[in-house]
C-alpha cells in the first residue's frame, strides 16, 4: 500500500442507492391528485423505477446473494465472495446452457471488508455500485455490446491487481492468453436426446483484460486465465470481459473482437440510452400501504421488469421452466435441462409483459414456437398417430422436439403410445401458445406478426379437432387425455373443453381478416356448438368447476385447473354471471393454495375481483418463496440453486390485473385493486391503447384513457357501479364525449389517438390538484413486514421488527412430569401441561427417575392456548426415550391448525427415524437419525444463520438450514408432545424434562440446559466469560426524513421557499467534515425541470450558519466540521429557494439530487 490514503467518505447520494436526500418536486402532497397534466399522465419516470433499487447495507458475500446484471443475450450473477465473483452466462450455450466461467477480482476485497460498505442495484441505470473503505466499484452488462464493465476508483496506485476466468472440473476449455487478453474457449455437439440431439456445434468464450498499467495476460492452468496489471495513478482501473456467441473459430479473433479497446473512455452511453428508452415505454405502478405490503408488491413488479429487460432480447428466450439462466450462480447445474421450455411457466410473464406495455420482450417466446414449426409437425406425425396439425410439447426443447432431459426417453411430451405419464398426452399447449400469439396481435395491432405466426395458431387448432371424437351425444369428446400433468388419461379434461372454446373462435377470426384457411374455418365452425359443456362437480359443499369428466382421478401434481376458466382462456367473466359465481366458488374450494411460486392464486383473485384476496396471496407466495435478496424466488422455500422469476412475474400480472384489465375487450378499472393500497400507474390495452389509473384513500381518482392510432368503439365497465359516470376529452376536460349514465357498460367513440378522462360527474379530474407520479430511492433494504422476505441486504445487526414481541424471559416452557393430572411450568409463563386422550401415565424411569409414558392415545399439552411470540433462533431440549416405528411421529407441535408451515415450530421423525423440522414456511429434513430404545438426552438448536444442529448425549448427530429463519409464535396455539394439532402423528415415547430457550444455546449451556430451565428460586447458576470490546470505523449520516419539500412556488411574487432535513452524523475520525454538492453537470446548484432552469440558486446551511448556494462537484459547500469523534450528532440542514416576482417560472415540479457527503483525511 502507498504511504498516501485517500479520504474516506460517507456520501449520501440517492443515485448510488446509497443513504440519500432528494429535493421534491414541491407539487407533491398527500392529499387526493392527479397525474393527468397537460394532456397527459405524468410520470417521474427515473425516480419512480428507482423506488425498486435493490440497497445492500452488508456485501454479498454468498452466491446466493447474487445481483442480476445483464444485456438480453449475456447476463452476469454478481457477487462479493473473493472480492468479487461474477459468473457469466449466455442465452445460447445450448443445450444445457453451460455458464463460458466465473470471474474473480481479489484487488476488490478492501471494498468489501470494509465497515462502511454500501451496495445497490441502480435498475433505471441496470447499474451495481459498491463503495467502502475508499474505493468504489461501478459494474454493468452493457446493453448495447456483450460485456461485464466493472469500472474501480480508490485502489492503490502501487498495488498489483489481477482478474481470472475460471470453469470447474468436467469442463475442457482451450486456454489461451497474447495482447494483454486472457481467454477461455470451449465447443461441444448437442446429442443430449433420445434420438440424439440436433448434432449442432454449439460453444462458449470468456475472454478478460484490463484498463490500467503493465497489462499482462497468462495461462494459470487448463480452465483458468488471468490478466494482471497495476492500476492507473490516480487509483483507478477498469477490467472489461466479453462473452460473445461462440461456436467455434479464431478463439483469439473472437475475444479481441468483443473487447475491441473499450478498456479505456466512457462506455455507458449506449447502455444508459437502452435503459432510458426502455424504462420510458414501459407501464409504471407505484403502489403504497400503511403496512407496506404495497411497497413492496411494487418493488418485485418493478424488478420483474427489469428482468425481463435484462434478459429477453435473444433469438429464443432465455427464461424456461420459471428459472432465469442469464442470472445462474451454480456454475453449469442448470434445473429442468437448461434447453427445455414448460409453456405452463410462461404464461405469467407472457401475460405481464402485454399489460406492463412490454410486448418486444415476448418475442423471443414466440419465435421458439413459430421457427420450430416444421420440427413440431414432424414430431406430432410421428408421435400422435399421424394427425394433421401440431401437438406442441409442454416440455418442448430448444429445437422443437418432445423429449424430456437427458438421453432417455422418459417423461416425454405428445406421443400417443405408452404409459401415462406428465405430458405424455398433455393436449392444450399448442392452445396456449396460440391464444397468446392472439393476444399478442390484439395488443400490437401488427398484422405482419399475424401472418406470421398464424401458421402455428391454424395447426394448432387442426391437430385439436383431430383428436377430438364425436360422440353419440353429437358432443367433441377427448380420451384419452391429461388435464395438463395433474390428471393423466382422463377423458374431456376442462383444459381440452377450455382449450376448443377459445382456440377455435380465434382461429376463424384470424383466418377470415387474413383471408386464408376457407374449409378450416367451415370446419372449425360447425365444432365449435358441439364442444362440451365445463365441467363441474360438488366440493366442500358447493358447486365448482371440475377437472375432467372423472373429478376423482388421482391428483398428480399441484395446479388449480378449474381456475384456468379465468385465467389464461378468459371464458368465465363476469359477464358471465352463472360462471362467475362457480368461478369463485371453485377460488374457494381449490385444492391448492399457495403451493408452488407460480401459484396464480393472485391473479385469480383479481380476475374474480377480490382485492383483498390479491393482497394476501401475494404476501403469502412472497413470504414463502421470495428467497434471494435481488427479489427472485425459488420453486420452493429451500434448496435454491437456480434463480426463478416466475413469482415474480405472477406478480406484476396480478397488480396488472387488479389496477386495469381488457382481456375480453371491456375494459375495467380498479377491479381488485385491495383496500387499503394507493395503487397509480399505467396499464397497456388492446389495440396500441393504454389508461392510467390512481386510487388514493379507497377511491378511482383518475382514469385516463388513450387511444390508439385507429378510431374505434371502447366499452368500459363503470367503475362506480350504480352510479353516475361519464367520460370527458382529456385534452379539454369541459368537453363532454359521453353524458352522465347510471350504465354498467359504458361505450366511447374514441377517436385515432383520442385522450379521454372516466369520471363522476360530481368528482371531475381537472377540479383536483396535479402532481407528478415521483417517487425516491430507497436507503436500506426493504422487508414484508411480518415476514422473512426481504429486497437487498441488511446493515450488519440489523434486524426488521417482527410481527409480534420477541420474549425476553427464557425458557418459554420447562416441564418436568413425576405426578398429577397437571405438569406444573417451571418457566413462570404458567403454561402448565395437562394429559389428553387418556389418564396421566408415568413411570420410574429417565433421568430423574421419573417419566410421562406418551403411547397409545396419549399425549400432553398445554392447559389451553398460549403465545410463545416471535423467535430468531430458538433451542428445544428434552430428556426422551422413543420408541421404534416406520411411520412419521410428532415429537412436538406448536402452531395454529391452520396456520401452514409459516407458523410455528414443529419437530417431528421421518419414517426412517430422521428429524424433521417445520418453521419459518419451510420444512426440512435433517440427516440427523436419533437412536431408539433408551433415554437419550436430546437438544435441537436453530441459530440466526438459519442452521439446524441436533445433539444427541452432546454430540452433534446432524442438523440442516432454514434460510432467513424467523419462528412466528404470535398467534394463540396449543403446545402439544406426542401428537400433531389434530391428535394424529402419534408417537410412542417417554419424556423426563423438557423445555424450550429463546436462544440457540452454546455448548456449555446445552451441557446444564436442565439447570437454565429448572433453578429454583433461592439457587443460582454462574459461569466465567472474558468481556471485551473494540470500536469499529464508522462515518455514519443519515437522514430522518426521505425528502424536502419547498412548497408551491408562485409567479410573480418575491418570496423565499424553504424547507428543512434533519441530519444525524456518526464518526469514529479525529476529524470530519460535512459538506454538500449538486453533481448533475446540468446548471449545478440551480433546480431544473427539463431544460426549465431556476434563474436563482438554492442555498443551504446547517444549523444558525450563513446561507450559501449549493457549489457543483468540484465545489462543495461545507456545513460542518468536527474535530473530534461523534455519535449521533443531530444537524439541522435549512434549504432556500429565492423567488424573484421577475423569475419565469413553468408549470411542474423542479427538483434535483443532491449528494452529501461526511469525510474525513485521518480514520
Amino acid at each position: 500500500m502507498s504511504g498516501r490514503r485517500a479520504p474516506r467518505r460517507a456520501a449520501a447520494l440517492l443515485v448510488a442507492g446509497l443513504t440519500g436526500m432528494v429535493i421534491a418536486p414541491p407539487s407533491v402532497s398527500a392529499a387526493p391528485s392527479t397525474a393527468w397534466v397537460d394532456n397527459a399522465f405524468r410520470v417521474d419516470t427515473p425516480n419512480v423505477v428507482r423506488r425498486a433499487n435493490i440497497v445492500l447495507g452488508s456485501p454479498p458475500l454468498q452466491a446466493n446473494q447474487l445481483m442480476p446484471l445483464g444485456n438480453g443475450t449475456f447476463g452476469a450473477a454478481v457477487w462479493g465472495a473473493g472480492g468479487f465473483t461474477a459468473q457469466l452466462n449466455r442465452g445460447d450455450t445450448w443445450p444445457t446452457r453451460k455458464s463460458p466461467g466465473q470471474v474473480t477480482i481479489p484487488g476488490l476485497a478492501p471494498l468489501t471488508n470494509a465497515a462502511d460498505y454500501r451496495g445497490s442495484v441502480d435498475l433505471y441505470d441496470a447499474t451495481f455500485r459498491q463503495s467502502g473503505g475508499g474505493m468504489t466499484a461501478t459494474t454493468y452488462v452493457r446493453a448495447d455490446k456483450d460485456q461485464l464493465v466493472v469500472d474501480v476508483t480508490g485502489a492503490d496506485p502501487n498495488s498489483t491487481q489481477t482478474a481470472r476466468i475460471n470453469l470447474q472440473s468436467g469442463r475442457n476449455p482451450t486456454a489461451g492468453a497474447s495482447d494483454g487478453i486472457a481467454r477461455l474457449a470451449e465447443t461441444w455437439v448437442d446429442t443430449g436426446s433420445f434420438t440424439g440431439g440436433t448434432g449442432k456445434t454449439f460453444g462458449s468464450l470468456a475472454a478478460v483484460t484490463a484498463g490500467g498499467r503493465e497489462v499482462s495476460a497468462r495461462v494459470v492452468d487448463a480452465r483458468t486465465v488471468e490478466v494482471s496489471f497495476k492500476p492507473n495513478a490516480d487509483g483507478t482501473f477498469r477490467v472489461l470481459i466479453g462473452s460473445p456467441s461462440y461456436n467455434g473459430g479464431d478463439a483469439q479473433a473472437a475475444a479481441a473482437g468483443v473487447l475491441g479497446s473499450d478498456t479505456t473512455g466512457n462506455l455507458r452511453t449506449a447502455h444508459l440510452a437502452w435503459w432510458q428508452q426502455y424504462w420510458n415505454k414501459v407501464g409504471l405502478i407505484r403502489l403504497q400501504s400503511a403496512d407496506g405490503t404495497a411497497d413492496y408488491m411494487e418493488n418485485l413488479r418493478t424488478i420483474f421488469l427489469y428482468v425481463q429487460g435484462a434478459s429477453e432480447r435473444g433469438e429464443f428466450p432465455t427464461g424456461q421452466a420459471g428459472t432465469n439462466p442469464l442470472f445462474n450462480f451454480s456454475r453449469d447445474s442448470q434445473g429442468w435441462g437448461g434447453g427445455h421450455y414448460w409453456h405452463w411457466n410462461m404464461r405469467m410473464h407472457l401475460a405481464a409483459n402485454m399489460g406492463a406495455g412490454n410486448t418486444d420482450a415476448n418475442l423471443p417466446r414466440y419465435r421458439l414456437y413459430r421457427d420450430n414449426l416444421e420440427n413440431i409437425r414432424k414430431w406430432t406425425t410421428e408421435r400422435m398417430g399421424g394427425r394433421p396439425g401440431i401437438c406442441v410439447p409442454e416440455t418442448m426443447r430448444f429445437d422443437g422436439t418432445g423429449w424430456y432431459t437427458g438421453t432417455d426417453d422418459g417423461n416425454p411430451s405428445c406421443i400417443a403410445a405408452g404409459p401415462p405419464e406428465w405430458n405424455r398426452r398433455n393436449l392444450t399447449t399448442g392452445a396456449n401458445v396460440s391464444l397468446s400469439m392472439w393476444r399478442h396481435y390484439l395488443a400490437t395491432d401488427d398484422r405482419t406478426f399475424l401472418e406470421r405466426n398464424y401458421p402455428f395458431m391454424a395447426d394448432a387448432a387442426r391437430f385439436l379437432l383431430a383428436y377430438a371424437v364425436e360422440g353419440a351425444d353429437g358432443k367433441l369428446h377427448t380420451s384419452p387425455s391429461n388435464a395438463h400433468e395433474t390428471q393423466w388419461d382422463v377423458s374431456d379434461p376442462i383444459t381440452d373443453r377450455l382449450a376448443m372454446k377459445t382456440l377455435f373462435p380465434i382461429v376463424v377470426e384470424a383466418a377470415t381478416l387474413l383471408g386464408q384457411d376457407a374449409a378450416l374455418v367451415t370446419q372449425l365452425q360447425a365444432a365449435i356448438p358441439k364442444i362440451l359443456d365445463l365441467p363441474t362437480e360438488t366440493r366442500n359443499g358447493q358447486t365448482a368447476f371440475a377437472y375432467s369428466a372423472q373429478p376423482l382421478a388421482q391428483l398428480r401434481n399441484v395446479e388449480n385447473l378449474d381456475l384456468e376458466t379465468v385465467f389464461p382462456f378468459n371464458t368465465v367473466t363476469d359477464q358471465t354471471p352463472a360462471e362467475f359465481e362457480l368461478a369463485k366458488a371453485s377460488y374457494a374450494t381449490r385444492r391448492f393454495v399457495n403451493a408452488n411460486d407460480w401459484s396464480l392464486d393472485a391473479v385469480d383473485a383479481a380476475r374474480l375481483h377480490n382485492g383483498p384476496e390479491v393482497a394476501a396471496r401475494l404476501r403469502a407466495t412472497t413470504s414463502s418463496y421470495q428467497i434471494f435478496s435481488n427479489g427472485l424466488a425459488n420453486l420452493g422455500p429451500t434448496g435454491a440453486t437456480n434463480t426463478y422469476d416466475e413469482h415474480a412475474g405472477v406478480t406484476a400480472l396480478a397488480i396488472n390485473e387488479a389496477l386495469a384489465t381488457d382481456f375480453d375487450g371491456i375494459v375495467r378499472i380498479a377491479p381488485a385493486v385491495p383496500p387499503g393500497w394507493t395503487a397509480e400507474g399505467t396499464v397497456f390495452l388492446q389495440h396500441r391503447s393504454k389508461i392510467s389509473v390512481q386510487v388514493q384513500e379507497g377511491a378511482v381518482t383518475t382514469a385516463a384513457l388513450v387511444n390508439g392510432p385507429a378510431a374505434r368503439s371502447i366499452r368500459i365497465k363503470n367503475p362506480w357501479p350504480g352510479q353516475e359516470a361519464q367520460i370527458v376529452s382529456g385534452s379539454s376536460p369541459g368537453t363532454v364525449v359521453v353524458p352522465a349514465t347510471t350504465a354498467a357498460l359504458i361505450t366511447l367513440p374514441a377517436a385515432a389517438n383520442g385522450t379521454y378522462l372516466i369520471q363522476r360527474p360530481s368528482a371531475p379530474t381537472s377540479a383536483l390538484p396535479t402532481a407528478v407520479l415521483t417517487g425516491a430511492a430507497p436507503t436500506e433494504a426493504r422487508h414484508l413486514a411480518g415476514s422473512n422476505a426481504r429486497i437487498g441486504i441488511d446493515v450488519p445487526g440489523y434486524e426488521p421488527p417482527g410481527p409480534c414481541p420477541t420474549p425476553t424471559q427464557t425458557p418459554l416452557f420447562a416441564w418436568d412430569p413425576s405426578s398429577g393430572n397437571t405438569i406444573d411450568d417451571a418457566s413462570g409463563y404458567d403454561r402448565d401441561g395437562v394429559w389428553a386422550g387418556g389418564a396421566a401415565s408415568y413411570l420410574a424411569t429417565g433421568p430423574t427417575g421419573s417419566s410421562a409414558s406418551i403411547d397409545g392415545p396419549r399425549y400432553l399439552r398445554t392447559n389451553g392456548v398460549a403465545t410463545l411470540g416471535y423467535l430468531r433462533e430458538a433451542t428445544w431440549a428434552a430428556e426422551i426415550k422413543i420408541n421404534a416405528s416406520n411411520s412419521y411421529r410428532r415429537i412436538w407441535d406448536w402452531k395454529t391448525p391452520s396456520g401452514g408451515d409459516s407458523v410455528g415450530f414443529l419437530i417431528d421423525l421421518t419414517p426412517s427415524g430422521q428429524v424433521r423440522i417445520i418453521t419459518s414456511g419451510v420444512g426440512v429434513t435433517t440427516n440427523a437419525v436419533l437412536p431408539t430404545g433408551r433415554f437419550i438426552n436430546l437438544v435441537i438448536t436453530a441459530s440466526r444463520s438459519g442452521e439446524i444442529d441436533v445433539y444427541v448425549d452432546g454430540t452433534r448427530v446432524g442438523g440442516g438450514s432454514i434460510p432467513n429463519l424467523a419462528i412466528d409464535g404470535c398467534a394463540p396455539a396449543e403446545l402439544r408432545i406426542g401428537a400433531d394439532q389434530g391428535g394424529g402423528q402419534r408417537i410412542s415415547a417417554e419424556v423426563d424434562r423438557t423445555a424450550m430457550f429463546t436462544k440457540a444455546l452454546g455448548a456449555e449451556d446445552r451441557g446444564r440446559w436442565q439447570a437454565l430451565a429448572f433453578t429454583a428460586p433461592g439457587e443460582s447458576v454462574t459461569a466465567e466469560t472474558e468481556i471485551s470490546g473494540s470500536v469499529p470505523q464508522v462515518l455514519s449520516l443519515a437522514f430522518n426524513q426521505a425528502t424536502a419539500n419547498l412548497g408551491t412556488f408562485k409567479p410573480g411574487v418575491t418570496a423565499d421557499y424553504t424547507a428543512t432535513l434533519d441530519a444525524t452524523v456518526t464518526s469514529t475520525a479525529p476529524n470530519a467534515a460535512l459538506t454538500v454538492h449538486d453533481a448533475s453537470a446540468t446548471a449545478p446548484g440551480h433546480l431544473v425541470q427539463g431544460s426549465y432552469v431556476l434563474p436563482q440558486a438554492l442555498q443551504v446551511r446547517a444549523g444558525a450558519g450563513a446561507f450559501a448556494p449549493v457549489g457543483g462537484a468540484s465545489a462543495p459547500t461545507p456545513l460542518v466540521s468536527y474535530t473530534g469523534p461523534k455519535s449521533l450528532d443531530a444537524v439541522a440542514i435549512a434549504l432556500k429557494q429565492p423567488i424573484a416576482a421577475t423569475d419565469g417560472l413553468h408549470t411542474g415540479a423542479y427538483g434535483k439530487t443532491l449528494t452529501f457527503t461526511l469525510s474525513t483525511t485521518t480514520p
